[in-house]
């Protein structure tokens, strides 16, 4: 990609949201991941550069969050929505998990 990877820190605030938090690299990554840049490198300036999102839980399901950039909210909000892949979902999906073997990500 044009942008590259977009990498963040992720941490919890007190009141229990998830913070993703683009303005600050990990201090290592994974062998086989592309190397870390500064989201203020390339194209990646103009999505992650200055970004943070905050998450919050509605529902086992459903996390919503909104996009904040230097501190003033973005009109970008997003719902991040988990369908659990049981018995009677499967053949149904032809993508990844169509067996049933659905993954959580626990926040």
């Amino acid at each position: 990609g044009f942008t590259g990877p977009g990498y963040f820190v992720a941490h919890y605030t007190q009141r229990g949201e998830l913070v993703v938090d683009y303005r600050v690299l990990p201090p290592d990554k994974l062998p086989a991941w592309p190397k870390i840049i500064p989201n203020s490198a390339r194209l990646s300036r103009f999505i992650y550069n200055g970004t943070v999102d905050y998450l919050r839980r509605v529902s086992r399901n459903v996390i919503i969050g909104r996009a904040y950039r230097r501190e003033k909210p973005m009109n970008a909000w997003f719902a991040l929505v988990r369908r659990e892949l049981g018995a009677a979902t499967v053949g149904q999906n032809k993508g990844a998990g169509a067996k049933g073997q659905g993954k959580e990500l626990t926040i």
